[in-house]
């Protein structure tokens, strides 16, 4: 690998990192989320907003796959995972 391409590779890296973090972050408040439902099932309507949460951040992952992640690494918020829910 020439030097010009690690480069290329390591910037790659420094840029994704942001996203990587925020789908995380956001996938373990969901886990967390999910596990209380399992405590304590939610009545139907907030049982609805922490599935399109969920859906929300599967298809921010699929959105932000390996062939775009360093071309949009500045987008780490999609629909429906950047806030609180309703009523909260």
């Amino acid at each position: 690998m020439t030097e010009q391409a690690a480069n290329r590779v390591l910037n790659a890296a420094e840029q994704v990192r942001p996203l990587q973090e925020s789908l995380q972050e956001d996938a373990q408040a969901l886990d967390a989320e999910w596990e209380q439902w399992f405590e304590q099932p939610l009545d139907q309507d907030q049982a609805r907003e922490l599935v399109k949460r969920t859906r929300g951040l599967l298809a921010r992952c699929a959105r932000q796959g390996p062939a775009d992640a360093g071309q949009s690494a500045g987008n780490h918020h999609g629909p429906g995972l950047s806030g609180s829910a309703p009523g909260r």
